[in-house]
């Protein structure tokens, strides 16, 4: 094999590496996209509906829930909190559900965030900056949201819960199409 083949040889082998490699990063790139948005819609309750449980009968909370993806542990307890809703006292069936609404938008925050962290090789640095600030303003939000950690019901640490909120928010909001249109240009450059 002479030189001048050898190095055709190469150059085609590095082509076909490169092109694996691009067309690998253009999976992850909508992968993680697609993630990041189902993450911030339940977190910032973008797309959010919940049936009207209390005219619903026993029979349609239990399905209602089951399609939740609850076990039937789980469904139990709700209709228990659910039956006291019937009785005028609303609070526990709330509580569960919000509970659920977490649980939900941190599963999801989760696997976005994952998915970022096992494919940070096919990120170039400013996209991979510009996602990991997302995240951490989605993390933000569940904090503040996170039923268990219920805050005080102190006035000023209401207000900062709710002024930390927005601002995270706006972050996402803002990044979000930030981050989109970086991927896209650097998709499209390739």
């Amino acid at each position: 094999m002479t030189s001048l083949e050898k190095y055709k040889s190469e150059l085609n082998e590095n082509l076909h590496r490169f092109s694996l490699y691009e067309q690998k990063k253009h999976e992850v790139y909508a992968e993680y996209y697609s993630l990041l948005m189902y993450a911030q819609s339940e977190v910032t309750e973008r797309i959010r509906s919940r049936p009207e449980y209390r005219f619903m009968t026993e029979a349609q909370v239990r399905e209602s829930l089951g399609n939740l993806g609850l076990s039937d542990e789980e469904v139990n307890i709700g209709i228990g909190y659910w039956k006291e809703v019937k009785k005028g006292d609303q609070k526990q069936f709330n509580s569960f559900l919000e509970r659920i609404d977490y649980n939900f938008a941190d599963s999801k925050n989760n696997q976005a965030n994952n998915y970022l962290l096992l494919n940070e090789l096919y990120f170039s640095e400013t996209v991979l900056s510009k996602a990991k600030g997302l995240q951490k303003s989605i993390f933000e939000i569940l904090v503040y949201k996170d039923p268990s950690l219920k805050h005080s019901s102190i006035g000023e640490e209401i207000k900062e819960g709710r002024l930390v909120i927005q601002k995270a928010r706006d972050k996402i909001e803002k990044g979000v199409p930030e981050l989109k249109e970086m991927m896209k240009k650097e998709l499209k450059e390739g």
